[in-house]
């Protein structure tokens, strides 16, 4: 990325967001999570892989 891309990065970053309340304990689904602009940021989509039933929500408090 080039500097003068950086500003243009930032602001239109994505972030993966719940498409559905998740409850503490579910196996995450690729059905259930969705991408945006917005803030605050939160995880970035370049990382997301779907996970094969294995991720689970552990809740905001992250226990």
């Amino acid at each position: 990325m080039l500097p003068c891309e950086k500003p243009c990065h930032d602001k239109l970053g994505k972030s993966v967001v719940a498409k559905v309340a998740i409850p503490k304990g579910t196996v995450l689904s690729m059905d259930m999570l969705g991408v945006k602009v917005g803030e605050p940021k939160g995880v970035p989509p370049r990382g997301l892989i779907p996970t094969g039933g294995q991720g689970r929500h552990r809740g905001r408090g992250g226990g």
